[in-house]
């Protein structure tokens, strides 16, 4: 059943001073030219950003024994939601001309009342969400229950005219917009609207009977295969049973500024609604009495022409003139994530490689090579000087640095963001205890083997590791440097601070590393 808001809207809706009209093929060539455009080449970024987010490798340079993955991608995107997008959003309304009423605090109390309804302070998070990971974000507005109804558009569910480049108050605009969304037949067959011609409660969707099953996921562009929720139980691994599709509908949601219509498709076939946008509305003028010293006096009051408008909400990121997408923080991260993800790969084949013994033994007891283990305690019978640990390079550790390295420009990235100064703190504390523990470490690892093995090969081993030596001080040189960095952006300018970094690091380290007596 419908509210009175609802029956008055949906009067309102038929006052249209030229109602146009939509024809099934042109709203399919809408969304096939949309989906199509998005296909051949978003939909893959889109699917690669959610995967890494999620924890999975799409980019491999390299092919070890160890597969980890550090989620890095992940902490900074929900780090930056919680600083962007934390609390209901609030915006009021003010008096525009004389004659409007001055006190808008009832107007204003309702608005929050409506937020409140639609819990915009979860819808809100998913917004910012989408627009981090992805680089667009989409919330749609429509009536419900007498009520504004706010809901999320998943983006790879929206579809929006491909020749546009913004929604509004860009140089070419969209003209057209819509969603495509699963229901059941059954809740779509028990809705109904009232008609003001007739007088009476009618079926909101019609053409129901013989829609048949949805398209299937071989079909054209744009099927049912290739919606969010399709995307996401088969990331996840979950099927659905063989008789879950069997009452649902594939409808395509369209709006058009053109024609003035909003339609609804069902499964490709027909139209089952088809009524003018309620996001319009003709120029009314009525009949008023006002009252003037006293006396009532008639008069007349115009309602301005209100033109169709798409009724979403597109928030981007990075935002490129000559393009309706934009672009969002995991276009940035995708690489350095993949990349943090090979080096420490590296690193953990790199101690599974030093620190599991591999052995030599003599060819006339070669019959008990698959019997020995690295087994503490373990006994075998060989004689002496018939087995022994084979001796192996000293690898570098440049994974590890690189790791660092790693951690310093995300610390830069958010500090440049201005959106993150908690984690700031806390990532730039952990960098110095992991430099401050790499250096502690090689250090006691020098004393041990000075104690353990003889003259020469300590020598051997001091040549080889020099290099890990100067990297873990040369990177905790860098560090110093950028925490002056740092503190040096309260008082000047971004791009003379970065100069004189550049410069700062290049005499500092020239100037140490050449000091150093390593050998």
């Amino acid at each position: 059943m419908q509210s009175p808001e609802d029956v008055q809207r949906e009067q309102l809706t038929k006052q249209v001073v030229e109602e146009g009209s939509l024809s099934l093929d042109d709203a399919l060539k809408m969304y096939n030219d949309s989906k199509k455009y998005v296909d051949t080449g978003f939909r893959t970024d889109w699917d690669n950003y959610f995967k890494v987010y999620k924890g999975k490798r799409v980019i491999r340079n390299y092919e070890g024994i160890a597969d980890p993955v550090i989620r890095e991608s992940h902490t900074i995107i929900e780090t930056l939601v919680s600083n962007i997008a934390s609390g209901n959003p609030k915006f009021h309304f003010v008096v525009t001309n004389q004659e409007q009423s001055k006190d808008t605090e009832v107007l204003n109390s309702m608005l929050d009342y409506y937020l409140i309804c639609n819990q915009m302070a979860l819808k809100n998070q998913e917004w910012v969400r989408d627009m981090l990971m992805y680089g667009t974000g989409i919330l749609h507005v429509t009536w419900r229950e007498g009520k504004p109804y706010i809901e999320n558009i998943p983006l790879r569910d929206f579809f929006v005219d491909s020749t546009a480049t913004g929604m509004v108050q860009t140089i070419s605009p969209a003209r057209y917009a819509g969603y495509e969304y699963l229901a059941n037949k059954s809740d779509l067959e028990s809705q109904e609207i009232y008609d003001a011609d007739e007088k009476k409660w009618v079926k909101r969707y019609k053409n129901l009977e013989g829609m048949g099953k949805m398209p299937s996921e071989n079909g054209n562009s744009g099927d049912v295969a290739a919606m969010d929720k399709a995307f996401k139980d088969m990331f996840q691994g979950s099927t659905l049973g063989d008789k879950a599709t069997e009452d649902q509908i594939h409808v395509i949601k369209l709006y058009d500024l053109q024609s003035g219509r909003m339609v609804e498709i069902g499964n490709r076939r027909a139209f089952i609604y088809d009524k003018p946008m309620w996001t319009q509305r003709k120029k009314i003028t009525k009949k008023v009495t006002v009252i003037v010293d006293g006396k009532e006096i008639e008069t007349e009051r115009v309602l301005d022409e209100i033109k169709p408008f798409l009724p979403f909400a597109v928030l981007r990121d990075y935002i490129d003139t000559s393009q309706f997408y934009g672009s969002g923080e995991m276009e940035l991260l995708l690489n350095d994530a993949e990349l943090l993800n090979d080096y420490e790969a590296m690193q953990v084949d790199n101690n599974a490689y030093q620190n599991t013994p591999m052995y030599w033994i003599d060819p006339q007891f070669a019959d008990l090579a698959p019997e020995i283990e690295t087994i503490p305690g373990a006994v075998y019978p060989i004689p002496r000087n018939a087995m022994g640990a084979l001796e192996r390079p000293q690898l570098s550790g440049d994974p590890t640095i690189s790791k660092i390295v790693f951690w310093r420009v995300c610390v830069v990235r958010l500090l440049l963001m201005k959106r993150s100064r908690v984690l700031l703190k806390a990532l730039r504390v952990q960098l110095r205890r992991k430099l401050i523990l790499k250096f502690n470490k090689l250090k006691l690892d020098l004393a041990l083997r000075s104690a353990t093995l003889n003259q020469k090969a300590m020598l051997n081993w001091r040549l080889s590791s020099s290099s890990l030596y100067k990297s873990l001080l040369r990177n905790l040189l860098l560090f110093v440097s950028l925490e002056r960095w740092v503190n040096s952006l309260k008082t000047t300018t971004l791009t003379n601070t970065m100069v004189n970094m550049k410069h700062t690091l290049h005499s500092t380290l020239l100037s140490r590393v050449t000091k150093l007596k390593l050998v």
